[in-house]
């Protein structure tokens, strides 16, 4: 039952003044000449205005109006509202989340709109919108429904369909119309008339009263409603997430860039730079000697092996290998004067290991044996992949090229000389002084003599250098013969065949070279101590090459001499910096414009947000409810764009990136810069413009002056 009392309209005269109204189930007809107040009326009974002194619902009075008119009511207006931008299918399904009614399919029959569902409401007529608008109310099952001249736009079997949906709802449920339609006047249980500002009623029915059916009604989906209206202008709303989320993806990666903790973790450096470092013990201090690759630099003893390790970023130290085919000399007792091994630049290309056969190329050529360390990625620096064979070797492309070996399916192999050192002889070798105008002195710098065997083995060639070098390495002229074994294959030859005593050679001016021991008839007293070999040459690895400057000034502190990229660290860390900070200022001046012109479409679309403000406002939605889901409509739009962003970086770490030599690293803040934009730019200034465009058009204050 409901009642209400003292109703009071006027605008700028008085329309009607109703002592009390009172309403029981069934189907309540109010009629009246145009003007006399019915509209009015109705919006009064359908808490649109506050035109009353007193609202009761089933003997008590009616305190929250807000929710009432949400849970109880429903309101069809001569002008329905619609959402433009929603298909009338969306409309229905939309509602039909928050009303979960079990046949809407007989309604959508019985109104005809089944060939109206793709349409947008600017595609319907009148009597269209009309039916869509009591298909949409029919969904919430209200108690109380109200319409205003229903069959107004409809034609008479269109009439007759709706007057017999309206009288089965009517004998559950209050239904009160206002009419001209005698057709529908006829049908009524009770009809009004309203003449000369009061209402009389003509006919009155008691029905029974029963128990109404409530209907609980369910959140409204704004993600549903967010779908839907990205749907309207597809192609159009496709492309501008893509550039937004796009632009969004190069504007956090150039933030994260500036905002990593290092530069050179979140630049190509590290993957341009090798982070390795050859330490040696020079000649001398006072001339910039580099390394010989000969054999006759001091070994690092193992108290300067200890502290390179100690010294921070430093993650491993191992023995590096680096000597000139030749450059050993055979251990024997004698030795004679000329030691070289006249076969240790001979190598021999072959399509098989076994010695036997036939070689597809020979050459007799100078070339320097290097090591490499197997557990390290040197494929930036690999030209061409063989294999992967166990003990495989790496050439220059220069000895490639010499041994005339073409990059196929075949499998190459390589018999050559390795040399194993074992002995490193003192007191012997020197390197003349160099005066400043070239000339020699007779003194000169006291080096080593290397001594060793000679080993033929045949390796697999596992693949061809792009230049001359697999990571750091001395000797670095481009068209330098290298060849690369693996570290654990020559280090084990060395550790397989050293020998652990000293051995004293005495010079024999009699037999003119070096003996254990002297006749009696040698008066010299020039020794040689050979000692077991030790490695002259180290190689370490550094945790980041932006520790590089502070690395080299320790080791530099023990007397020790390095060898690495030869790079201006600092030059490159700025210029680093200098293409992060353009790249981020471009790419954000991009991302500002298109976020401009996206809010600027959103306000030139303003009668979008105005339509959904009022559509749920006819829904019985307040203020607060409305702001929510819109608040909730950018959120998903936000996530949207996110989503899209963070697409672009994984597919740019993990499918794009790979596909250069020199990716940009970025930095795992990235995640966070997106969705920090992007709720910003996507979700706070939009929703913003909302609430503008509200309060501009005056829609929050209108449903305030409307509350009670």
């Amino acid at each position: 039952m409901l009642k209400v009392k003292n109703i009071s309209i006027q605008y700028y005269q008085p329309v009607l003044n109703i002592e009390e109204l009172q309403f029981s189930i069934g189907l309540h007809i109010i009629e009246g000449e145009s003007g006399s107040g019915k509209s009015s009326l109705l919006r009064c009974l359908a808490l649109c205005e506050k035109t009353c002194q007193e609202y009761i619902w089933n003997q008590k009075t009616v305190q929250n109006i807000h929710n009432f008119k949400k849970e109880h009511i429903g309101f069809l207006n001569q002008h329905p509202i619609f959402i433009d931008a929603l298909t009338i299918n969306d409309h229905i399904q939309l509602m039909n989340k928050v009303y979960r009614y079990q046949n809407v399919d007989n309604y959508v029959q019985n109104l005809e709109l089944t060939g109206l569902l793709k349409k947008y409401p600017s595609q319907l007529s009148g009597g269209e919108k009309t039916r869509l608008g009591l298909l949409l109310l029919l969904l919430k099952q209200p108690e109380i429904l109200i319409l205003d001249e229903p069959t107004s736009s409809l034609d008479l079997s269109m009439t007759k369909r709706v007057i017999q949906i309206l009288k089965d709802y009517s004998r559950h449920h209050i239904v009160i119309v206002a009419s001209h339609d005698q057709e529908l006047i006829n049908h009524g249980d009770n009809i009004y008339t309203i003449e000369n500002q009061t209402i009389h009623c003509k006919k009155q029915h008691f029905n029974k009263d029963i128990p109404i059916p409530t209907h609980k009604a369910h959140y409204l989906s704004a993600f549903f409603l967010s779908t839907r209206l990205l749907k309207k202008h597809g192609i159009y709303t496709f492309f501008t997430y893509i550039f937004i989320s796009l632009s969004l993806f190069i504007t956090s990666s150039g933030l994260s860039l500036l905002l990593s903790s290092s530069v050179a973790k979140s630049s190509p450096l590290t993957s341009i730079y090798e982070n390795e470092i050859l330490i040696y013990k020079p000649i001398t201090q006072s001339k910039n000697l580099s390394y010989s690759s000969e054999g006759i630099e001091y070994p690092l003893t193992n108290d300067e092996v200890s502290r390179i390790q100690n010294i921070p970023h430093i993650q491993s130290i191992y023995p590096d290998y680096s000597l000139n085919m030749g450059a050993l000399e055979k251990i024997s007792d004698p030795i004679p004067l000329d030691n070289s091994f006249q076969e240790a630049n001979t190598m021999t290309v072959s399509l098989d290991a076994k010695e036997n056969t036939t070689p597809v190329h020979s050459s007799f050529s100078q070339a320097l044996l290097c090591s490499y360390n197997e557990a390290i990625d040197y494929s930036q620096d690999i030209e061409t992949q063989f294999s992967y064979e166990p003990n495989g070797i790496y050439i220059s492309q220069a000895l490639a090229n010499e041994l005339q070996i073409i990059p196929a399916n075949n499998q190459y192999y390589l018999t050559f000389y390795i040399m194993i050192p074992t002995y490193q002889g003192y007191g012997d070798a020197y390197i003349p002084f160099q005066n400043e105008d070239g000339s020699y002195q007779s003194e000169g710098y006291p080096v080593l003599r290397l001594f060793g065997k000679y080993q033929k083995v045949t390796l697999p060639i596992n693949g061809i250098l792009k230049k001359v070098n697999m990571g750091i390495s001395p000797n670095t002229e481009f068209n330098y013969n290298k060849i690369f074994i693996p570290q654990t294959y020559i280090q084990q030859l060395i550790k397989e065949n050293a020998i652990h005593k000293d051995i004293t050679y005495y010079w024999s001016d009699h037999y003119n070279q070096y003996m254990t021991f002297l006749e009696k008839e040698d008066s010299s007293q020039q020794m040689m101590i050979c000692k077991p070999y030790q490695p002259t040459i180290y190689k370490a690895q550094i945790d980041s090459i932006e520790n590089l400057p502070h690395i080299l000034e320790d080791i530099h502190q023990l007397g020790l001499t390095t060898i690495n990229a030869n790079i201006n660290l600092s030059q490159i860390q700025q210029y680093s910096q200098n293409t992060n900070e353009t790249l981020f200022i471009l790419s954000t001046l991009v991302f500002i414009i298109l976020i401009i012109i996206y809010n600027m479409t959103l306000y030139l679309k303003k009668e979008t947000n105005l339509q959904i403000y009022y559509f749920l406002q006819s829904y019985g939605y307040s203020f607060l409810e409305i702001r929510t889901t819109i608040r909730n409509l950018y959120f998903y739009n936000s996530l949207f764009s996110s989503f899209l962003a963070s697409l672009f970086t994984l597919i740019y770490l993990y499918v794009i990136g790979p596909l250069f030599q020199y990716p940009i690293h970025l930095h795992s803040i990235i995640f966070f810069i997106i969705p920090t934009i992007t709720f910003f730019t996507i979700f706070i200034i939009p929703y913003f413009i909302f609430y503008f465009i509200i309060r501009k058009e005056g829609a929050h204050d209108s449903i305030k002056s409307h509350s009670y």
